[in-house]
């Protein structure tokens, strides 16, 4: 590799790193380490996962789709899940900023 595509990246290891630590990542990162702690959580995203599963292996059977929207729901009014999806959209919000800027460089040298 030469020079320049080390420096280039060298540099997106830097720019990885400054979104690493925006406030808004940092934040969902707490978050996680919450939710780790709340058995009531994990216990309904297991569920749900459970409940993904049987829906596909059913080859989508009504039944249980309808299961899976009622766990989901029951996953989507938990606080803590409700929190983090929210900084979890802020997070995805820089991140497609950044995207959209690289897709704008690249598809203008092309």
């Amino acid at each position: 590799m030469d020079k320049e595509s080390k420096e280039i990246l060298e540099k997106t290891e830097k720019l990885i790193d400054a979104l690493k630590h925006t406030k808004n990542y940092q934040e969902v990162q707490t978050i996680k380490e919450e939710m780790k702690q709340n058995q009531e959580l994990l216990d309904q995203i297991e569920i749900v996962k459970q409940c993904q599963k049987e829906y596909i292996r059913s080859q989508k059977d009504e039944k249980k789709k309808r299961k899976l929207e009622e766990e989901q729901q029951k996953l989507e009014a938990h606080l803590l899940y409700q929190t983090y999806q929210s900084a979890l959209e802020k997070v995805d919000q820089e991140y497609r900023k950044v995207e959209e800027k690289l897709n704008q460089f690249f598809e203008s040298i092309l």
